[in-house]
């Protein structure tokens, strides 16, 4: 990210409303999956920021893996000691060694030549029948000033990221759209602030504090869509991918 997006991230990300959405889907299938009998290692979120799912996740042995050193202080601030400078192209664990991987946002930032590597890592470090948990920018379409201040490289398509994660030995549990009900408004409002751009417009990204009731309405939206996601609905648009892999163990 842009010097500065961190401090931004850091002061609005426990009450924004995406931040809220995203993290009450990542956090209610972490628990879930923690739950399960045999699930004993670790989870990993690859590419913490500055640790705003960790904060919310104590119940859950979480460690963090965070590339910027921004990043990393921000966590430290937190109280957050399980944190390590690290790239999600070479993960610190061994492998085999962690049963749940979360990556909200991070591979997107990856040229295509490092998405793989970090696909074969994140496959590499997963136990057999370790879940991948994955948040990704939809539509390459969407490309906005907001992705050129975050250094978002790409956005994704269902086809394209199936057929990323499949040719790293992933197993495709769950992909659908996410973010759909806001999907109209916030296409057009993106597309027009890209038309219309000024070199200003380009410094900075759309993390910016909401009035608290607009900002409560929209997080209640996401919350009713996950809702949807997980009684299995699949939502046709939308301006994010949530995906759940799977390593699955290798064939006699």
């Amino acid at each position: 990210m842009r010097p500065g997006e961190y401090a931004t991230m850091f002061s609005v990300e426990d009450d924004y409303w995406w931040y809220l959405g995203l993290r009450d889907l990542l956090l209610e299938q972490m628990g879930r999956l923690a739950g399960e009998s045999g699930r004993t290692r670790g989870f990993l979120d690859a590419g913490c920021g500055t640790g705003g799912l960790m904060a919310k996740c104590r119940r859950i042995p979480l460690y963090g893996i965070e590339l910027s050193p921004e990043g990393t202080r921000f966590c430290r601030q937190r109280g957050l000691n399980r944190v390590a400078q690290a790239s999600v192209c070479e993960l610190p664990f061994s492998d085999r060694s962690l049963d749940c991987v979360v990556s909200a946002d991070v591979l997107c930032n990856l040229s295509e030549q490092a998405l793989a590597e970090s696909l074969r890592e994140l496959h590499r470090v997963l136990s057999d029948n370790g879940v991948l948990l994955l948040n990704l920018p939809a539509h390459q379409w969407l490309m906005s000033t907001h992705d050129a201040a975050v250094h978002i490289k790409q956005r994704f398509s269902l086809r394209g990221l199936r057929r990323r994660l499949e040719a790293a030995g992933f197993e495709i549990q769950r992909m659908t759209y996410r973010n759909a009900i806001l999907f109209p408004v916030a296409a057009a409002i993106r597309l027009f602030k890209r038309a219309t751009a000024g070199r200003e417009d380009l410094r900075g990204s759309d993390l910016k504090p909401l009035p608290s009731l607009l900002n409560s309405l929209l997080a209640h939206i996401l919350y009713a869509e996950n809702r949807l996601i997980r009684t299995g609905i699949n939502l046709p648009v939308g301006l994010s991918i949530y995906c759940i892999a799977t390593r699955y163990p290798p064939g006699p």
